[in-house]
């Protein structure tokens, strides 16, 4: 278990096996993998680097680190079933003020480099607006793809930066369906 994730509600869709093995590439040149802890955990990405094994990058899937706010986690579960053209927001508290993140379920895709697997593409917008200087000081959009036969993130994309898998493995007798 992750240090500061609520396991009291389970992720609510197919994830795939613990000790199934993600191999990522990005735009910044780096070969990442990323494991899967199984079904009853939050599917946040354990990246380590290659060449740096001892750091961890600690990532979830459609709202990055705002998903470990536990207030957020049953409004990103109304997500599921993924659908083209569905719409969830979620209000929270900041620091700086009162957030606003707003997933859109944009539609299907294939996966060139996983011999075209469908996934889901989701739009994630934050937006962050402080009371006390009575304007938006945070605005953020991103987009994850998650492909629902393999249960895991595929493709993650912000600010002209993107990470995509381009290999995955699974313990044979780790594989079943939920």
């Amino acid at each position: 278990m992750l240090k500061g994730l609520d396991d009291s509600l389970k992720w609510p869709i197919h994830v795939a096996p613990d000790g199934c093995t993600f191999e990522w590439e990005g735009t910044d040149n780096y070969r990442e993998t990323a494991r899967s802890h199984g079904p009853d955990t939050f599917p946040a990405l354990k990246f380590w680097r290659k060449d740096k094994p001892s750091t961890i990058k600690i990532f979830a899937p459609f709202c990055g680190g705002d998903c470990f706010h536990p207030k957020l986690r049953p409004t990103l579960h109304k997500l599921f079933p993924l659908e083209a053209g569905k719409v969830v927001e979620a209000n929270f508290d900041n620091p700086l003020g009162k957030g606003t993140l707003k997933f859109t379920v944009v539609g299907t895709e294939k996966m060139p480099r996983l011999d075209n697997m469908e996934a889901f593409r989701v739009k994630t917008e934050r937006e962050i607006f402080s009371k006390k200087r009575n304007e938006v000081v945070l605005q953020t959009s991103q987009e994850s793809w998650w492909a629902p036969d393999i249960g895991w993130l595929v493709k993650f994309k912000k600010k002209g930066f993107e990470k995509s898998v381009y290999e995955f493995s699974c313990p044979a007798t780790s594989q079943s369906t939920d």
